[in-house]
């Protein structure tokens, strides 16, 4: 990464959506174009669940948007299927989604990664395997000030409750080790929980940062 220009980032979107990724989110979209007007080469990646054919059902399908640089992929539906027999059993889902973010990292031969906070168990697995693996892949979680916590505190599991919060807040960015939130108080507040020291701030103000 001596080169910045050689740098390839992938910025993961996830939301409640099952069309993947399409343009709009301020903070998002703000992030993603500050790190291009600086030259680097930047693609999306957003989670999908396109199951209109027996085919995306059976193997999955990856979109690609080139001019765009946005890839939305589907995972099969099999595929999900055990992730949720896996999220009942573990306490902790997003195995499947996991297997196919490393998939497009090693296609797109990925050195940096900027992950969604909502996706605490992809991120999970991810960082685990990274580690495991000793995969040179530079990660940050972009945290949007903790609102991970209102995916986990939707279920009336105590444990499950206390697993997530403190894989999202505690472990996730000790692996990941970078983070970016939308206040200090967000930054601090994780590095203090998570004994980690290297963490950006970016106010979620459009076009502010990029002048």
């Amino acid at each position: 990464m001596n080169n910045i220009k050689t740098t390839r980032i992938l910025h993961v979107f996830f939301s409640g959506s099952t069309s993947g990724y399409t343009p709009g989110w301020i903070r998002f979209d703000t992030i993603t174009e500050l790190l291009r007007e600086k030259g680097l080469d930047v693609w999306i990646l957003g989670y999908a669940q396109n199951w209109s054919s027996l085919k995306n059902k059976l193997v999955g399908t990856i979109d690609i948007d080139y001019k765009n640089k946005i890839i939305n992929i589907t995972q099969p539906r099999w595929l999900a299927a055990l992730d949720v027999l896996l999220n009942n059993l573990l306490l902790l889902g997003g195995l499947g989604y996991m297997i196919l973010l490393l998939k497009v990292c090693r296609w797109l031969k990925i050195n940096s990664i900027i992950l969604a906070d909502d996706m605490i168990g992809v991120n999970f697995y991810f960082l685990l395997i990274k580690k495991i693996l000793r995969l040179k892949i530079n990660t940050i979680i972009n945290y949007e000030d903790l609102t991970a916590r209102l995916h986990t505190f939707r279920s009336k599991n105590l444990i499950k409750k206390t697993i997530s919060t403190t894989i999202d807040e505690v472990i996730n960015p000790r692996l990941a080790k970078k983070i970016i939130t939308i206040t200090k108080f967000g930054k601090e507040y994780l590095f203090e929980r998570s004994k980690i020291n290297k963490g950006f701030v970016i106010p979620n103000i459009f076009r502010l940062i990029l002048h």
